[in-house]
């Protein structure tokens, strides 16, 4: 699998009580409104875990910039060919690092007191 790995997290070994996983393919008018929603959380912890299905926009920059200024755990996997979102959800379970799963497309917004 040839994927890029981008991450802000401090402690790779830390376990989460849930992790947000998030698929993306040319998201770059919606992601953000995603970390606008996760960023207002009352409960924190929690990682989110992206993955961009080879978009042709700039969806990996805007990841690239909400994970540079993001105050909880984030990491992305960009793959270099499209793999469909099937493959994207199954690639974040096996990322995660939680005691329970949320998933959250890439257009979807969760309520600040969801968790």
């Amino acid at each position: 699998m040839n994927t890029e790995v981008i991450s802000n997290k401090d402690d790779l070994k830390k376990e989460y009580k849930f992790s947000i996983c998030t698929p993306c393919f040319n998201s770059s008018g919606t992601i953000e409104s995603v970390y606008k929603s996760l960023d207002a959380l009352t409960y924190d912890n929690f990682e989110w875990i992206i993955v961009d299905d080879a978009s042709s926009d700039n969806t990996f920059e805007i990841i690239r910039d909400i994970i540079e200024k993001s105050d909880f755990d984030i990491s992305c996997y960009s793959l270099k060919e499209n793999r469909m979102v099937t493959y994207c959800y199954n690639l974040a379970v096996q990322k995660s690092q939680s005691e329970f799963l949320i998933l959250l497309d890439h257009d979807d917004q969760i309520s600040s007191n969801a968790l």
